[in-house]
């Protein structure tokens, strides 16, 4: 099949929320698994809290081992997540966001800008499979769609 471009939910300002960021200490690092069954090291880096159409939610940043050693990616997390729409309108593992460390303990976390893995294009790709903790309980209708059959 052709590729014929991403399809992406329109901007929903409801999903640009503002986060209240606790950051960890000490967390250990875990593996966290992937698409081809190897792991990645990784460590819970922060918390965040927020709120969406009343329901107070949490998801973590993550932190990885192996782009922490390289200089320009030092500041990046990862923030892998679920939803209610993941498998149904969204891709089936999950969706990504890119985060730069936060520097104060508050931070806007937009979904509209919210990604599939490459996994979701085209097999050979390792991707980390969304950790069971980072699945929140609503809708998010921001970001990303499909694509089909994946």
């Amino acid at each position: 099949a052709a590729f014929h471009g991403h399809e992406f939910f329109s901007y929903n300002p409801e999903m640009a929320v503002e986060a209240n960021i606790e950051v960890l200490e000490n967390e250990p690092w875990f593996n966290m698994a992937t698409s081809s069954g190897v792991s990645r090291e990784y460590r819970r880096y922060a918390k965040a809290t927020f709120e969406v159409r009343g329901q107070t939610l949490e998801l973590f940043f993550y932190q990885s081992k192996r782009l922490m050693a390289m200089e320009e990616y030092q500041d990046h997390l990862f923030l892998p997540f679920m939803d209610k729409t993941t498998g149904v309108s969204t891709y089936g593992t999950g969706r990504f966001m890119d985060i730069t460390k936060p520097e104060g303990s508050t931070m806007v976390l937009d979904f509209n800008y919210a990604y599939n893995p490459y996994c979701a294009y085209t097999d050979g790709y390792s991707c980390p499979i969304t950790p069971k903790e980072n699945y929140i309980n609503i809708e998010v209708n921001a970001g990303i769609k499909g694509p089909e059959g994946h």
